[in-house]
């Protein structure tokens, strides 16, 4: 049985029998955010905390032959369509002035969950999960040079694994496989910092769980995370 687990509570109604055992949704009506808030476990030590924006589909709850489930909706939510345009407009790719419009959005956004994060926290460093289609890695800069807090490139993907966890259907898989894809630089990893580690989607969380446990076996902090959506449907 795995260590970890990921608490997720929002406002919003939440997805139901999702197939992810190590996920928990929790509704909390007086929650002032849209945003959902985001916790990670290990050994029941919360390790990580952080927002993701929104989901990145609509959904509905219904109930289908005695059984509460969810079922996605073929459209996305105001967060989602701007996801899916960045990381799958490939052919024609989105346009650079489209793109760098949806990336100063998203910056704007996250500067401001940054300015709360450096109010109650000192020394901390913007990190990244790397991504073929480098969103995360641009708005990392990007928030660096508005924050002006350092922005460290210690999360790299191991070659032999780039495309693996794409179609991963069981959660203590995908978290088997991120433990060798994901890979952190001992020596970026600087004694006294926190990170702030910006991510694109949210799936199973496997990759987001991994990393948080490798750094907090590195540095014994509890570290953060922003995230642009979560799948609905994992």
């Amino acid at each position: 049985m795995s260590k970890y687990k990921i608490v997720i509570t929002t406002r919003q109604p939440v997805p139901q029998n999702i197939p992810n055992p190590f996920l928990e949704y929790r509704q909390d009506m007086n929650r002032k955010s849209s945003r959902l808030f985001a916790q990670v476990y290990y050994n029941d030590q919360e390790i990580g905390l952080g927002i993701v924006l929104d989901f990145y589909k609509k959904f509905e709850i219904i109930e289908d032959f005695g059984v509460i489930q969810t079922r996605a909706l073929n459209w996305n939510t105001h967060v989602g369509s701007r996801v899916y345009k960045l990381k799958y407009y490939t052919n024609p790719p989105l346009p650079d002035a489209q793109k760098s419009l949806f990336v100063d959005w998203f910056t704007n956004i996250l500067q401001m969950y940054v300015e709360k994060i450096k109010e109650v926290e000192n020394d901390l460093v913007l990190t990244y999960i790397p991504s073929s289609r480098g969103v995360p890695d641009e708005i990392a800069m990007e928030l660096g040079r508005q924050t002006g807090l350092e922005v460290s490139p210690l999360i790299s993907v191991n070659p032999e694994m780039k495309d693996e966890l794409k179609n991963i259907q069981d959660m203590a898989h995908a978290l088997q496989l991120a433990e060798q894809k994901y890979l952190l630089d001992e020596t970026l990893v600087k004694p006294g910092k926190k990170y702030i580690i910006i991510d694109d989607i949210m799936g199973y969380g496997s990759s987001l769980a991994v990393i948080l446990k490798k750094l907090h076996a590195m540095t014994g902090k509890k570290n953060y995370f922003l995230v642009l959506a979560k799948d609905v449907k994992r």
